[in-house]
């Protein structure tokens, strides 16, 4: 995508020397093999389903091996800091170096992004796709903004009373919490708390709980501590075959897998 701050390409083979950006982030995403994402302290093995981001003045190189393909989103810091402070958080993000991506979703908005900068009509401006691209980034990846936003996947929560609940869901999500707890919170009726739940947040009440508590998940899996079955049941999930199906429907592996990869 011909853009001076937003720039998408495709790199097969190859292997670059260290370097670093100082003005930009960027995003790989393999799409088939294997591709080795080096930065200056480690070096991780990447395929499709996860991701790594370079951010600013981080040293990195990347080997991407025979027959493998990548997709490579570059941005620039000063647009997407504006667009973070314009957007309610309140420092530059750093993102964590590996991500947990669902790759096929992330191809359809590279794939919509394209086709609407080649259409060049007036709805897509390439400051109005830049804009759209940097939501996306701030609700499919996880970093620092997940600690400077009440809402980890709505980067404006507008409703005082949906974001009093959304407060309540952080501050209790290893709790049972009930649809009439959160309501009661919200001061709402069943429907309009509903209604305007998902408007703000692009989740229902329970679905955003359990976005929660398996970012939490994610968490804890990278460290030694816990079990599996103990992660379910510090979050409170029915029984770890729940635990199991959500984690896979969100993240798009096991929690093994993601321990497997992630994990000391």
């Amino acid at each position: 995508m011909p853009h001076t701050d937003l720039l998408i390409d495709v790199a097969e083979e190859t292997e670059d020397e260290p370097h670093e950006h100082s003005d930009k982030y960027q995003l790989l995403i393999p799409l088939s093999g294997k591709v080795d994402s080096h930065f200056s302290a480690h070096c991780y093995s990447l395929k499709n389903g996860t991701a790594s981001i370079k951010n600013p003045s981080v040293i990195h190189w990347h080997t991407i091996k025979e027959k493998a393909k990548s997709v490579i989103i570059s941005w620039n810091r000063e647009e997407f800091h504006n667009w973070c402070i314009c957007s309610g958080y309140m420092d530059e993000i750093e993102f964590y170096e590996i991500q947990s991506i669902n790759t096929t979703e992330f191809m359809k908005y590279i794939n919509k992004w394209t086709v609407n900068y080649l259409n060049d009509n007036n709805n897509a401006e390439p400051e109005t796709i830049q804009s759209e691209v940097f939501e996306v980034l701030s609700k499919l990846t996880t970093g620092s903004h997940e600690h400077k936003s009440c809402s980890l996947f709505s980067h404006v929560v507008l409703d005082h009373y949906i974001k009093q609940s959304v407060e309540y869901i952080h501050e209790h999500y290893t709790d049972n919490i009930s649809l009439e707890m959160l309501m009661a919170v919200s001061k709402q009726s069943k429907y309009h708390f509903i209604r305007s739940f998902k408007k703000h947040t692009g989740y229902s009440p329970y679905n955003y709980l359990l976005q929660v508590r398996i970012r939490k998940a994610q968490e804890l899996l990278k460290q030694k501590k816990l079990s599996i079955q103990e992660i379910s049941e510090q979050l409170s999930f029915s029984s770890q075959s729940h635990f199991h199906r959500t984690f896979v429907n969100i993240i798009g592996i096991t929690p093994s897998e993601y321990r497997k990869n992630y994990g000391p």
